[in-house]
């Protein structure tokens, strides 16, 4: 997307970069608008993906949105269409009720395993002592000179 847009203008890599710190924009570097370009940031910054956005003339919330709705899925993103509050509140709350449920869901699925784990390391420490234990009294009951 990123790129499409500087060639659209017909600019290299340093002449956005240069254009953002024109605009005032220090954040963005070269590097980091490579690797935004090569969609090796997943999450950038907010001030880079705004000094971005200022330059290319995009529209901050609809990128930021992409950004979201990429990591964790279109359902976390609120859409222009609902409705909410400029100054944000609860109907601003960028998650829909199915979403927050599997989080949940997934969250209780991980709280179970670890309770397993817990039930099986304390299971090994019972084996390791019960063990050692065990080699004491062999070794203790042995009859000097008979070995």
């Amino acid at each position: 997307m990123f790129a499409g847009c500087r060639a659209g203008l017909g600019w290299s890599v340093q002449r956005a970069v240069i254009a953002a710190k024109g605009k005032g924009h220090a954040a963005l570097t070269l590097n980091k608008l490579r690797w935004l370009e090569a969609g090796k940031t997943k999450a950038p910054d907010r001030e880079v993906l705004s000094a971005v956005c200022d330059v290319y003339g995009l529209d901050y919330s609809e990128v930021a949105s992409a950004f979201v709705a990429a990591l964790y899925g279109r359902d976390l993103v609120r859409q222009p269409s609902e409705a909410g509050s400029a100054a944000g509140g609860a109907a601003d709350v960028p998650a829909s009720a199915r979403r927050i449920s599997e989080l949940v869901s997934e969250l209780e699925a991980y709280k179970k395993k670890l309770v397993a784990a817990g039930k099986i390391a304390r299971n090994l420490v019972n084996i390791t002592i019960t063990a050692s234990r065990k080699k004491g009294r062999t070794a203790s009951q042995r009859v000097p000179g008979s070995g």
